[in-house]
């Protein structure tokens, strides 16, 4: 639904031509269309596992198909068309068994010969689990965050020892402060110097080169919250740095002979001194051994970089931490502290999101958040099956945390369960239960946080090790059963170990949870690069696109507090909908930490249309707050003088001069540019530019503050927050903001 959204503004944009795009979409980490469907809020999950179109008649309780279109009937689905009861689901068997035939409904009453459609199983959301566009097939492209006291390590093999040859370092980074001289890549051991490469920014925003305990080339002037190119290449005996194409600083005269040392090199710290940390994002980092990629002046890449020849490690650009170089072998990733897998890169997308293509996740906050999908024969497999899921769990993971289960009691010898982590078998690996054994696979590989992993539980035939838990398309562990699944009239949840306790839920996102009753994987398999469908045997297919108010920029999952929705009540700024907030329980909430959200240091620009119902008092727009329940970061609204308004949460804040009405739409604008902000109200300045300091927050709310205070009664479109960019404002905009 979403996606035809999109597709449908992009085609607006477009007028029959080529379409517009916005020359700052890689700066912008939230974009709320707020347009679609009347009512639609992030909390109605679907079935997307049985497609089917049939016609057919109901009297009473009995469904007669005289012909099936598409798809399989199957019993337990819900069903849909002209006349049929809302909430109606097949039952039982008639004389049909997935075609024609009759068929038991479960609600009484008389429906003449229609289409009809299969809505799939009916799926129950329990706690505030929510859905949005954040998944494991970006079209936004990715980077890497370190928080200041996180890193990635190389394997420290051979193949990254630069030695005496030309070589070439490239990558880009996006730093949010100076203060602790960021590290970005070292070759450094631990408790060595050497004639080792360290490239770092100093507390003034410069460039270094470092070897041989010393200087070798420092110049340049990064800036805070930018993304910038940088590259440091040999060729021959000349080493050159480059900041965003343009050499800095002096040549280097260099003969060293760069070995390696064990897990190097490190990304995001110093070898050396581990006190130095980044604390920002890293995209598209390379390493070529044997080329100088770079020896004069050039522009630098406007796509993510490949695997030339002579690359020996490109990391930092996947969904997973891991080295997509096809050079040579892979190497080994490992991660120190909690580095996060985000969905921001300094590329412009070349497509609007999309559900069919770029997919969805649901977001599960690890305390009481799970769905719930009925007992049905057509989750009951004798022979082979498939259940795979991606997961990207987040850095709170408990004791037990299920992913699914289908047991009827513990233990089952008729259910199938996984868990992220469990003490009885490991903490950090992924833990099966099979027909009453637990672990019966403990995976060979721990579980990584914040970064996606594909998992998959197949059964195929019925030899010895017939079942198989794959881990990014590898075997990760063996167990043999021929048991039937079954769960034994019990649901099979999603998110949690089955009863709903808050101590044992996977938190974190979950993306294209299917079952299927086959072996889908029968050896070691590429991941899926793309969203799954509904293939031969699916049984059950989650894909959580069924968003009503969603993030254009797929970095967000946002829940829809209280009656939040889109409604067509009023004329949209924009297309038929916008967001209503009605300044009760009503917010946005993003759920979970963002740092892409932070607005405490850089440039940046918030902006939107709304319109009020009532501008009596002081009413957030947007609060990113520190945490939960704390209001301090930044709060950006409207005063209780109807002006214009910012804070920072623990001081008073400043207003505009405009006072702001209701009935009417209003486009309002933040634009934080060096260390002063300006407001804008339809396209002017509502105030001189005023020196204004934000507070860290990572936590979004929109239409209250962190505490639900303070709550906007308004209709919003046109969210968006870009971070790195104070964007010039001179007029109101004249069509929607742009998708990509």
């Amino acid at each position: 639904m979403a996606g035809a959204l999109t597709a449908a503004i992009a085609a607006a944009f477009s007028g029959g031509a080529a379409v517009v795009t916005d020359e700052y979409f890689e700066y912008t980490t939230l974009l709320l269309p707020g347009n679609g469907t009347n009512g639609a809020q992030n909390n109605t999950f679907l079935d997307a596992g049985n497609p089917a179109e049939f016609t057919a008649s109901i009297s009473g309780t009995t469904m007669t198909v005289s012909a099936v279109a598409s798809g399989t009937i199957k019993v337990g689905v819900g069903i849909s068309g002209s006349g049929v009861t809302s909430g109606t689901t097949i039952t039982a068997l008639g004389t049909g068994s997935g075609g024609t035939g009759t068929y038991t409904v479960s609600a009484s009453q008389t429906v003449s010969s229609t289409t009809i459609t299969s809505t799939g199983f009916p799926i129950t959301r329990n706690g505030n689990t929510t859905q949005g566009t954040f998944s494991p097939f970006s079209q936004t492209g990715w980077g890497n965050y370190f928080n200041g006291s996180s890193y990635l390590s190389g394997d420290g093999s051979s193949g990254l020892a630069l030695s005496t040859g030309d070589f070439t370092i490239e990558l880009w980074v996006f730093a949010n402060s100076f203060t602790s001289q960021p590290q970005l890549i070292s070759f450094n051991p631990a408790s060595t110097n050497g004639a080792y490469p360290l490239i770092y920014i100093n507390s003034s925003g410069g460039l270094v080169y470092y070897v041989n305990n010393s200087t070798a080339i420092t110049g340049g002037s990064a800036s805070i919250g930018v993304w910038h190119h940088v590259a440091v290449a040999r060729s021959g005996t000349s080493t050159k740095m480059f900041l965003n194409g343009t050499q800095v600083g002096s040549t280097y005269s260099d003969t060293n002979n760069y070995s390696v040392g064990a897990s190097r090199p490190n990304i995001g710290k110093a070898g050396y001194n581990d006190t130095s940390y980044l604390d920002g994002y890293i995209s598209n980092l390379r390493v070529v051994k044997g080329t100088a990629v770079y020896t004069a002046n050039f522009t630098p890449p406007t796509t993510p970089l490949t695997a030339i020849t002579n690359t020996v490690l490109l990391t930092c650009q996947s969904n997973r931490f891991i080295d997509t170089n096809t050079q040579t072998t892979a190497k080994t990733i490992t991660v120190g502290g909690s580095p996060r897998v985000v969905a921001f890169s300094p590329f412009n997308p070349t497509a609007s999101w999309s559900a069919a293509t770029y997919g969805g996740s649901g977001y599960f906050d690890g305390n009481g958040d799970y769905l719930t999908v009925p007992y049905t024969s057509a989750l009951q497999f004798t022979g082979n099956f498939t259940i795979e899921f991606w997961a990207y769990p987040s850095a709170t993971q408990v004791n037990f945390s299920g992913v699914f289960n289908n047991y009827s009691s513990w233990p089952s010898s008729t259910g199938v369960a996984m868990f992220c982590g469990h003490s009885s078998a490991s903490a950090t690996k992924w833990c099966v239960a099979l027909f009453g054994t637990f672990p019966a696979i403990t995976s060979t590989n721990d579980y990584i946080k914040n970064a996606w992993s594909h998992i998959a539980l197949v059964r195929n035939g019925t030899g010895s090790n017939n079942i198989t838990l794959y881990v990014n398309g590898v075997a990760s562990g063996t167990f043999t059963s021929n048991n039937t699944v079954t769960g034994t009239a019990n649901n099979w949840w999603v998110g949690t170990t089955g009863d709903g306790a808050t101590t044992q839920n996977f938190a974190g996102n979950i993306c294209d949870f299917r079952v299927t009753g086959s072996a889908v994987y029968t050896s070691a398999f590429t991941p899926p690069t793309s969203p799954l469908t509904a293939i031969t045997n699916t049984s059950l297919l989650v894909n959580f696109t069924n968003a009503g108010i969603y993030d254009a920029t797929s970095k967000n999952d946002l829940e829809t507090v209280g009656d939040a929705r889109i409604s067509t009540a009023i004329p949209a700024k924009w297309g038929t909908g916008s967001i209503l907030l009605e300044g009760t329980s009503d917010r946005l909430f993003n759920g979970t930490s963002s740092p892409l959200l932070n607005l405490s240091s850089g440039d940046w620009t918030v902006e939107c249309w709304v319109y009020f119902n009532a501008v009596a008092a002081y009413a957030y727009v947007l609060n990113i707050a520190a945490a939960p329940s704390n209001n301090s970061g930044v709060v950006l609204g409207i005063s209780n003088t109807s002006k214009i308004y910012i804070g920072n949460g623990v001081a008073l804040g400043t207003a505009g001069n405009t006072t702001l009405s209701t009935g009417q739409w209003y486009y309002l604008a933040w634009v934080k540019s060096g260390a002063n902000v300006t407001m804008y109200v339809n396209g002017s300045s509502d105030v001189t530019p005023f020196a204004f300091t934000p507070n860290s927050g990572t936590y979004a709310y929109i239409g209250s503050d962190a505490s639900a205070g303070n709550q906007l009664n308004a209709y919003i479109q046109d969210l968006r927050v870009t971070r790195g960019v104070a964007r010039v404002i001179t007029a109101s905009p004249t069509a929607a903001f742009p998708t990509l």
